[in-house]
């Protein structure tokens, strides 16, 4: 309920009351709601229009605790470099977190031994079978050539995995968050490492919002943080058509998922309006509790407008006189 109410009753102790003295009658105290007159008038609206970045995904980077577990029991891992701030731009494929292992490098290193004592080998066949041409020692050479292809696939195997176990941007995007855990050189499993927002880089609106935009127009944007100029362009190759589509400018990495503008619209004349905080949104639906005479309340419906400072103007429920219950 709205309206809450105390009652205060007297005389209801244990003492035996006159019988010629009638009793106190009972009485209380209504605690009444804040409410606010319903205006009507000629008002000048704005609207807080919500634009949404187009394409958007936030991508979280994490290692599973199987991954973490195979990387610091099998290869001993280590970080080795972190290679991304918050802000940088990555594009799918770069590698934001490399590690080193002693295990994995000891492998390479002996497979490169093979290799080069392999080719050293060969090279001496050569020179003996120059010197005696009755010699054949073609298929010591080409044994010696597969364990060289077969060292060079090991170390291919080596650094795949190196690039497996690495972190590997999956998409274009700005990086919006770095663990201080990696960036310490540490890695805690089911933890998010690496946050990237991937988007198409324009903010997008519907067109069927009543005001008129224009290409080439500036607007002003905000957040809680920050504010914005963003320019209306055109809609991108196959992009649809029913959208307002801003670009931001002068600002290349722009990684809020949502920016507000707050556009003036014009003069609406003798229009029914209210304060914002008398009402309360349902399912879709909005109301409004109005006092009446008797001090309770009655629910009215209504269809709200364009808001303007603390107000809200109502299109379709109220007149204007009533007097409306503030939600505290």
């Amino acid at each position: 309920m709205f309206i809450s109410m105390v009652l205060v009753l007297s005389g209801c102790g244990a003492k035996k009351e006159d019988a010629l003295v009638p009793p106190p009658e009972p009485h209380y105290d209504a605690v009444l709601p804040t409410t606010t007159i319903v205006e009507r008038g000629d008002v000048e609206p704005s609207y807080e229009l919500k634009l949404e970045l187009m394409d958007y995904a936030n991508i979280r980077y994490k290692y599973s605790l199987a991954q973490y577990t195979e990387m610091s029991e099998t290869y001993e891992l280590e970080v080795e470099d972190v290679s991304v701030n918050v802000g940088d731009m990555v594009h799918e494929g770069d590698i934001m977190v490399s590690f080193h292992s002693e295990v994995l490098d000891e492998k390479i290193r002996e497979n490169l031994k093979t290799i080069n004592e392999a080719a050293l080998e060969i090279e001496h066949l050569k020179v003996l079978q120059t010197i005696n041409t009755y010699k054949d020692y073609s298929y010591d050479i080409e044994k010696l050539d597969r364990d060289i292809n077969a060292a060079a696939l090991h170390i291919s195997d080596v650094r795949e995995t190196y690039r497996k176990l690495g972190l590997v941007a999956q998409k274009d995007g700005v990086v919006s968050f770095v663990n201080t855990i990696v960036q310490n050189g540490f890695i805690k499993p089911d933890t998010d490492i690496i946050e990237v927002v991937s988007s198409g880089g324009l903010y997008i609106a519907p067109k069927d919002i009543g005001h008129n935009f224009k290409l080439g127009e500036k607007y002003t944007g905000a957040t809680i943080d920050n504010e914005y100029t963003l320019e209306v362009v055109s809609a991108p190759e196959g992009a649809s058509e029913d959208n307002v589509y801003f670009k931001p400018v002068g600002v290349d990495n722009v990684i809020e998922k949502n920016i507000t503008l707050e556009l003036q619209l014009p003069m609406q004349k003798d229009v029914c309006y209210v304060n914002k905080r008398t009402i309360v949104e349902k399912d879709d639906h909005y109301y409004v509790f109005l006092l009446n005479e008797k001090g309770t309340c009655n629910v009215v419906e209504v269809k709200i407008g364009e808001s303007f400072g603390d107000n809200v103007i109502i299109k379709e429920g109220l007149e204007g006189g009533e007097n409306a219950v503030i939600q505290e």
